[in-house]
């Protein structure tokens, strides 16, 4: 088997166990994965941070983001750039005024909230469908984050529940490792 038919039989399994969770098993892991990240000396000092509105099927890190709004750190998200096809963070203050719905049924900075660069960012949460301990990460399938996070300064962090939790994500040369994968079950050393 090719890394992209293992790919997507491994994008299909998660898939499979992220549909068995409830609506309690997400709260559950969103609120320990926030704990976890919260106990990072990396998050705690970050004045730049980059993170993500969840989609359903996706830890909710909303806490996160707005603790760091009211620590006086920076928040970006990010945002369909409908010219180049692709995502690009942008600085959000309010969360509720600055969050609108955008393509592909996500939460994404309204218009006027100016864009950031990548190497800004100083701590930047990851969702996923799979994650391994060393890093790996499966998304969706397109590629968008692998290409939002082009190397930078800060420390890359994953976030999902321990049923992402896989023995190894094929990784291909355009896949992006990253730094650490915090869960419920713990904070893992990543690449």
């Amino acid at each position: 088997m090719n890394t992209g038919e293992a790919k997507a039989r491994l994008r299909a399994e998660g898939r499979a166990r992220l549909a068995r969770m409830t609506a309690g098993d997400w709260a559950m892991a969103s609120s320990r994965v926030v704990e976890v990240v919260r106990a990072m000396a990396a998050w705690r000092e970050a004045r730049w941070v980059g993170a993500y509105a969840a989609l359903p099927r996706e830890l909710d890190v909303a806490p996160l983001m707005q603790e760091a709004l009211d620590r006086g750190a920076r928040v970006a998200v990010p945002g369909w750039d409908a010219a180049s096809g692709t995502y690009r963070f942008h600085e959000v203050k309010d969360l509720a005024r600055d969050l609108v719905e955008g393509p592909h049924r996500a939460r994404m900075p309204a218009g006027g909230c100016p864009a950031v660069d990548f190497g800004r960012l100083d701590f930047v949460l990851v969702p996923g469908i799979a994650f391994d301990t060393a890093g790996g990460r499966l998304g969706r399938g397109k590629g968008y984050y692998d290409r939002l996070l082009r190397p930078g300064r800060g420390v890359t962090c994953g976030v999902g529940a321990d049923e992402q939790r896989v023995e190894d994500v094929p990784m291909e040369p355009h896949d992006v490792r990253l730094d650490r994968v915090a869960m419920p079950g713990g904070l893992f050393p990543g690449g």
